[in-house]
């Protein structure tokens, strides 16, 4: 089972000037694809909204949520503007 540690990376991307994760190739990218169960543990200083094939879920700050549904998941905190991009998550 892998965590994704939601801080500086997911902060970035979900609050960061151009919503891009900073690749270890030097490419940006708003999208973390995953095998198997992910669990999310949100460090954020707001709620998250987690959408995917299961509904919407929210994960309040200090908490995890364990995504066992393969399929594609889109990471917003609950307050974001809109027009600003999701994180987008996809588990194979």
């Amino acid at each position: 089972m892998h965590t994704l540690v939601l801080l500086a990376v997911a902060a970035y991307a979900l609050a960061g000037p151009a919503g891009a994760v900073p690749a270890p190739h030097g490419v940006p990218s708003k999208v973390i694809t995953r095998h198997g169960p992910v669990t999310l543990l949100n460090h954020q200083s707001a709620a998250l909204r987690v959408r995917g094939p299961g509904g919407t879920k929210i994960v309040a700050i200090g908490t995890r949520l364990t995504l066992r549904a393969e399929g594609t998941y889109r990471i917003t905190l609950v307050r974001q503007t809109r027009g600003t991009s999701p994180l987008t998550l996809r588990i194979t």
